[in-house]
């Protein structure tokens, strides 16, 4: 049976031994291994007399070795920098990541490894002063760009949908082409409108909550997988349309850039602009989840889609986009 056809808790029972298998040779003694995220990617808890470690499968992702090298460039320069990320732990090899074949899957495995960091996962409705540390965090990332070295790169960021073309295949789906094609246009006027106003550079283009934990006002940051070479407004859009779930949190945005200190208008935008960034993160999504063969994914899509054709569409008529209830 192929991976894709399995029901996600067998896709789940297929990985664990894979994920034995990796942490041994990565040096470790499994005392328990523990799925804490099936998703995109898969990541398992791996505890050890040596201490806890995060095990990510690269499961749906399509990194080159090119692109994990600049993700574990990137990790390990943070490591001695005041931004808390979680540190890469190499193989006795010396190898940061290490690969295997699963029968039945299009793509070898890649794993990468971790050491854990303790701490809670942050809120879906941060305080003020929780939501300026993501702030400052987010300005640290930006003014210290990584260097990356001769074996490692990132794929630039040019379109919204990554250059990918709609996987839209249904006849209900497909109507709503030109709506989406309208939000791809708007977004990808903005990004090179950005592009023009400040150089791209690395960026972590995945900045929500649940690849962050805190202690206290310390924001630890996680999943560097997404990294990618894009102007940095986009990690605030990201950042702002996930915590936007939450329709208090549009109010607290303005604190937020005063935190950052910078502000949209720096990179040549309008606000109907910047709200066009993130829109495109919706489109972006949809347009990923609609082909990744994980039975609890596609169940939502239907749903997700219509609440899409009525965000999109709220944003065309006021500017703003924000989550419909």
């Amino acid at each position: 049976m192929n991976y894709a056809d399995r029901s996600n808790r067998s896709q789940i029972a297929t990985l664990r031994p894979y994920a034995n298998s990796f942490a041994q040779q990565f040096g470790l003694k499994p005392l328990n291994i523990q799925i804490i995220n099936h998703g995109f990617n898969s990541t398992f808890k791996v505890t050890t007399d040596q201490g806890k470690f995060a095990l990510r499968i690269n499961t749906h992702s399509i990194r080159t070795p090119e692109n994990l090298n600049a993700e574990i460039a990137w990790t390990s320069q943070l490591a001695s920098s005041p931004v808390s990320a979680a540190r890469p732990h190499p193989a006795p090899s010396g190898e940061f990541i290490l690969y295997d074949t699963l029968p039945g899957h299009p793509r070898p495995l890649a794993a990468v490894c971790y050491h854990w960091l303790e701490g809670r996962g942050y809120p879906a409705l941060p305080t003020q002063n929780l939501y300026n540390s993501l702030a400052l965090t987010t300005r640290y990332l930006h003014k210290n760009p990584t260097r990356l070295p001769s074996n490692a790169n990132l794929p630039v960021l040019t379109d919204c949908c990554h250059d990918y073309d709609f996987r839209f295949t249904k006849p209900e789906h497909t109507q709503h082409l030109p709506l989406f094609q309208q939000i791809r246009d708007r977004a990808n006027s903005a990004l090179q409108k950005s592009a023009k106003s400040k150089p791209p550079q690395v960026i972590h283009y995945d900045l929500h909550r649940l690849n962050l934990k805190r202690q206290s006002n310390t924001i630890h940051v996680l999943d560097f997988d997404d990294c990618l070479i894009a102007p940095p407004i986009m990690d605030i859009a990201i950042t702002f349309y996930y915590f936007r779930s939450q329709p208090q949190m549009h109010s607290m945005e303005s604190s937020f850039w005063q935190a950052y200190r910078g502000h949209y208008s720096d990179y040549g935008l309008e606000e109907s602009e910047f709200e066009a960034l993130v829109a495109g993160r919706r489109l972006f999504l949809i347009n990923e989840f609609v082909a990744i063969p994980l039975a609890s994914m596609q169940a939502r899509i239907p749903a997700w889609i219509e609440r899409s054709l009525v965000d999109f569409n709220n944003y065309l008529t006021n500017g703003t986009f924000s989550f419909s209830k």
